[in-house]
C-alpha cells in the first residue's frame, strides 16, 4: 500500500500543486481496493456516482443508452486504463443519477475515494476540487475527441483509426466490447481488422519486423 500511495502521489503533483495536507487527508481517507472478478459493476446508469477510482492496474469501460434509435440498445461509451481517474463527472458533482454504467473488464486495482470523503477534504484543501476534477476531465475529453475524430468515418475507417492512436484498444479491449464502441458486430469488426492487419503486414519488406 505503501509503495501504491507513494506512486500515486507523485502522479498528483506531475498534475498541480499537492499540498502536505492534502498529503495527509488521503493518506488517511483513501482506500486500496481490489476487483478480482470480469464484469463487476462500479456505477449502473440510474444511480449516483458515489466513488472516485484512482486506477492502478486493469481495465474499465463505460456504457450509454443509444436514444436514437427505436429499439434501446446498450453502447460501450470509453475505456479506461492505468493512471486514469474515473468517476461520472456530471453526476459526482451534482449528486444527481448518472446515465453512465462503468464496469470492470479485466481484474483492476484502484484507490478509491467516497464523494462524501471528497468533499469533506475539498472543503479544507479547496485545490483537491480542480485537481480531481481536472484529471476526470482529462478522460471525458479524450472520449469526446475519439467521439468527433470516428463519427464521419466508415466502420473500415473507425478501426483503421484504433489501431493507430489506441493500439493498446485493440490489444486489451474484447472484440464485442469495441465492436458495440463501434456501432458494428463483432462479426465485422473481427473481419475488417483481420483485412486490415494483413495488408498492413503484405507493405512490409521481407525481413522487416512487425
Amino acid at each position: 500500500m505503501d509503495k501504491v500511495l507513494v506512486q500515486f502521489f507523485d502522479f498528483l503533483k506531475q498534475q498541480g500543486y499537492v499540498s502536505p495536507e492534502l498529503i495527509t487527508l488521503l493518506k488517511r481517507h483513501i482506500k486500496h481496493e481490489s476487483f478480482p472478478q470480469k464484469n463487476t459493476c462500479l456505477l449502473k446508469a440510474g444511480e449516483v456516482s458515489n466513488k472516485m477510482y484512482f486506477i492502478i492496474s486493469g481495465l474499465l469501460r463505460g456504457e450509454v443508452l443509444r436514444e436514437d434509435e427505436e429499439v434501446e440498445r446498450w453502447q460501450s461509451s470509453r475505456f479506461m486504463m492505468e493512471t486514469e481517474t474515473v468517476f461520472n463527472v456530471a453526476s459526482f458533482g451534482k449528486n444527481i443519477p448518472s446515465k453512465e454504467s462503468i464496469y470492470t473488464l479485466a481484474p483492476t486495482e484502484a484507490l478509491t475515494l467516497t464523494r462524501e470523503e471528497f468533499f469533506a477534504i475539498a472543503k479544507i484543501c479547496p485545490e483537491f476540487i480542480e485537481l480531481a476534477f481536472t484529471m476526470a476531465l482529462e478522460s471525458w475529453g479524450e472520449a469526446n475527441y475519439q467521439s468527433a475524430a470516428l463519427n464521419p468515418l466508415d466502420t473500415k475507417g473507425k478501426v483503421k483509426w484504433l489501431m493507430k492512436h489506441r493500439p493498446e484498444w485493440i490489444s486489451r479491449v474484447p472484440e464485442k466490447h469495441l465492436a458495440t464502441f463501434l456501432g458494428t458486430t463483432p462479426e465485422n469488426y473481427s473481419r475488417i481488422k483481420k483485412k486490415l492487419m494483413k495488408a498492413g503486414n503484405d507493405k512490409r519488406k521481407p525481413g522487416e519486423a512487425a
